[in-house]
């Protein structure tokens, strides 16, 4: 990355926190590679939640 980056101001989301920050940090930059990893991380998180429920059951 070449460009400098300049200072944006992430907004307050649901899914805020460290993934939510970069994921908005990702569309303003039209980073796709990282748009693309951060999709699947909340995909995995989601489908691990989805397993623990149904363990307690």
């Amino acid at each position: 990355m070449n460009k400098e980056l300049k200072l944006i101001r992430i907004r307050k989301t649901e899914n805020c926190g460290a993934i939510g920050a970069l994921y908005q940090l990702a569309e303003k930059t039209k980073d796709k590679k990282l748009i693309k990893q951060i999709n699947y991380i909340l995909e995995v998180r989601r489908k691990s939640k989805k397993t623990i429920k149904t363990l307690k059951k």
